[in-house]
């Protein structure tokens, strides 16, 4: 108990001195210990760092800053500004503006970007244009599906490298892209492609390139788009790069002369072995139209558009599958009935009275000649048809077409076997026919 009471005695009195050794070894050991955790966090860092890093490179296929010199971007937005400002005859002005625009589009000026609303990434096979790659855009210009690449004749395919991509998507722009603005490719709408030609700076140039190609509304971007077009102008050397046709003169004869009639549905092009005119015609109306059964006679003036005039379509009108080809027929003076038929009348004439459709065989089949896919009695829901844009393929047969698959509600493009998919997984009648020409 003495002994006890002596210990308590003895901290009471040499308390303070105790602590006061006491706390400069707590606080080493804490500064010990805080240095140790340091050093583990500062490892940990490292390691997500070099995570972070690698995890960008492979999403975003980094090509460098396009405008820094030696980058793949670089070599990649050169070659288009050359081969639009120069090849094409667009000048350095309009150029620019094309390139200000895939600046925003995509900074690393990949040609085999998928579209990013669509997920982003690479296409399957980045290397060929060849095949079906997809129903999204891709590539420079974000066109829509990106098959129409491969299925152009004039492709290079295979492709070598980046160079040889970039020049197969700008002369496809310039030769057969086609859209609302646009027809038959850039160079050939002389209209635009003069707009384009014309105008007086980089940033006039962004803003037609947008309106124009880009089918742009409002002013989405527009800063980012006029600057990157002034930075292509500077780098490129814009300022000695004049608008020329000496370049595109051959293109000019080897297409015959023909100039384009823009108030005439039809090109007259082909005749009734498989007929570019109503291609042509067919592909002037993508992005019109909503699909309705109902409704589907609402298509707009019928005096002006049985006069072949395109101008009497209403852009924001109805019409289904068959009304659509209906239209587009009646625009290029074909035999078609008095009042809009549908899949099930389409194919019993094809197949007997021959009065407006005949039936041909698979290896007949050519752009502008019609499919027609029925289960049962072909009506409503149970049929559908299209024009074909290319010949005979089965199921990677390029079609144009009104509706289609669920979330297409216009005119647009596709391929067979995505379009029709759900009436050919069923008991079904396919029908391949030419329409009987008027003349």
């Amino acid at each position: 108990m003495k002994l006890k009471n002596s210990l308590f005695s003895f901290f009471k009195k040499h308390v303070f001195l105790i602590l006061l050794s006491i706390i400069p070894m707590l606080m080493f050991l804490f500064v010990g210990l805080l240095m140790l955790i340091s050093l583990i966090s500062e490892d940990d860092d490292e390691c997500s760092q070099d995570s972070a890093e690698e995890t960008e490179i492979i999403n975003n296929q980094t090509n460098g800053e396009w405008t820094q010199e030696g980058t793949q971007a670089n070599a990649n937005a050169k070659a288009e500004f050359m081969r639009i400002g120069k090849k094409w005859g667009i000048g350095g002005n309009g150029a620019a503006g094309a390139v200000g625009n895939t600046s925003v589009e995509d900074s690393n000026f990949d040609p085999m970007q998928a579209e990013i609303g669509f997920g982003g990434g690479k296409i399957d096979d980045p290397r060929s244009f060849t095949g079906a790659v997809g129903t999204h855009g891709y590539g420079l210009f974000q066109v829509s599906p990106g098959a129409n690449y491969g299925n152009w004749s004039k492709a290079k395919i295979p492709v070598k490298n980046d160079t040889e991509s970039v020049e197969n998507e700008v002369d496809y722009m310039f030769e057969a892209f086609n859209q609302t603005q646009i027809s038959h490719g850039i160079y050939n709408d002389k209209k635009h492609f003069k707009q384009l030609q014309q105008v007086k700076n980089p940033t006039e140039g962004a803003d037609t390139w947008y309106r124009l190609v880009e089918n742009g509304a409002g002013t989405n971007k527009f800063l980012q788009r006029e600057a990157g077009a002034e930075k292509a102008y500077t780098i490129f050397g814009g300022a000695n790069i004049n608008p020329s046709n000496a370049e595109i003169d051959a293109l000019n004869t080897a297409n015959n002369g023909i100039d384009e009639d823009m108030s005439n549905g039809c090109d007259l092009l082909g005749d009734s072995e498989g007929s570019n005119d109503i291609v042509a015609t067919a592909k002037k109306l993508i992005g019109y139209f909503t699909y309705s059964q109902p409704n589907r006679t609402d298509i707009g003036n019928m005096e002006k558009i049985a006069k072949g005039d395109i101008s009497g379509v209403k852009r924001d009108g109805h019409t289904d599958c068959s009304g659509f080809v209906w239209l587009v027929l009646k625009l290029c003076s074909y035999n078609v009935s008095s009042t809009m038929w549908n899949t099930s009348t389409m194919e019993n004439d094809a197949l007997e009275n021959h009065k407006w459709l005949k039936k041909i065989d698979k290896k007949e089949a050519k752009p502008g000649d019609v499919v027609i896919v029925n289960s049962g009695s072909g009506e409503g829901n149970n049929g559908h048809t299209a024009i074909l844009t290319t010949p005979w393929k089965g199921d990677k047969t390029g079609i144009i077409q009104m509706g289609g698959r669920t979330e297409r509600t216009h005119v647009n493009e596709d391929t067979f076997k995505e379009s029709f998919l759900s009436l050919i997984s069923q008991s079904n009648s396919l029908t391949l026919c030419r329409p009987v020409s008027s003349h």
